[in-house]
């Protein structure tokens, strides 16, 4: 699904195929740059198409999309990072985010919760979040460095030593982000399958570069 490995026809061609299985108009989505940072935009309808069709008009330097329209599909692409799905029923208003390690330590999925908040008027104790597909703790080996980095910002519960290696748990510290940013503890997300673990599932870490893409998306239908 991403720009990096087929021509841009066949990936247009293969998005709006996947959507149409779902009744949406690929017109009707939206794609934002992710540069594994921790921006948060909010869209609405007139940003319709936009990364989808082509990458030059993506929402720039962002990796989670907001929105309370209609009918507008947010969308983001993975092939190991965490999407994290967040919706307020009251509010009627969802978001999305892609969260790899880099956008997990600068806060991206407190930071969209809180946008939820502040922007929306969203009360973080009525939104619901749940995880996509993701590299899971038991394979996802990092450096000493990064491990460092997550045993300081979220504590030791995110960073596991096995035979002096350190193997990184995204969903401890994406969760121990969102309750501090106010989500209860009675709704914490389910750990998600493993991207690495299970081949129905693109890889990075398994299949190298370049690698296939999944489209995570979430959309308010009324």
């Amino acid at each position: 699904m991403s720009w990096d490995r087929e021509s841009p026809e066949i990936i247009v061609n293969r998005r709006r195929s996947y959507l149409d299985r779902f009744g949406l108009n690929i017109r009707s989505a939206v794609g934002g740059d992710q540069v594994h940072g921790s921006e948060v935009a909010v869209v609405g309808r007139a940003d319709g198409g936009r990364g989808m069709l082509t990458r030059e008009d993506r929402i720039a330097a962002t990796d989670a999309l907001v929105t309370a329209d209609i009918g507008l599909v947010l969308t983001t692409l993975h092939a190991d990072c965490t999407p994290v799905y967040l919706v307020d029923l009251d509010r009627r208003t969802i978001a999305l985010a892609h969260c790899g390690w880099r956008s997990t330590i600068g806060g991206l999925a407190g930071k969209t919760l809180s946008l939820l908040k502040t922007e929306f008027g969203c009360d973080p104790r009525r939104v619901r979040v749940a995880f996509g597909p993701a590299i899971s703790a038991a394979v996802y080996e990092v450096g000493g460095e990064v491990a460092a980095q997550f045993a300081s910002r979220f504590g030791a519960v995110t960073v596991a030593h096995r035979s002096s290696r350190a193997y990184l748990d995204i969903a401890a510290a994406l969760t121990i982000d969102l309750l501090e940013n106010g989500l209860p503890s009675d709704a914490i997300p389910e750990r998600p399958p493993c991207t690495y673990a299970d081949r129905r599932f693109a890889s990075f870490r398994r299949e190298g570069a370049p690698t296939r893409s999944m489209l995570a998306w979430l959309v308010r239908e009324a």
